[in-house]
């Protein structure tokens, strides 16, 4: 089972990076459903992989000079925490940092400041 968890999360990581914005959106109301069905379902540690798994790929996305991957990276984030699972709140604290630091954003995209904006609250 621990293959198919890896090959979700891949699946999530390749939509949320895509370029176009309707696939993002698409695969980000996936991943919550994964989130708030199976993904409660699993045992802890599978849940504590997947998470650890996935929060190294959203630290890629939003640390990328893409813009799509940037705002793939937002779309996670407000999909995991609205899913409330794994260990929330030390996630939540990482999450805050990371949409943080994409307020200033480097490259001046209003996009991704916006998304990151409306995720922080």
């Amino acid at each position: 089972f621990r293959m198919s968890t890896k090959s979700v999360l891949q699946g999530f990581v390749t939509g949320l990076k895509h370029r176009q914005e309707d696939v993002r959106f698409k695969t980000a109301v996936e991943l919550h459903h994964f989130v708030v069905t199976e993904l409660r379902e699993l045992p802890q540690e599978e849940v504590a992989s997947f998470m650890d798994d996935f929060n190294h790929h959203i630290f890629e996305m939003v640390s990328s000079s893409d813009v799509h991957e940037r705002k793939g990276g937002v779309l996670a984030i407000v999909s995991l925490l609205g899913g409330d699972v794994g260990n929330i709140g030390t996630r939540m604290s990482r999450f805050a940092n990371y949409l943080m630091n994409l307020l200033p954003s480097n490259s001046y995209d209003l996009g991704v400041m916006e998304m990151a904006a409306k995720a922080v609250g």
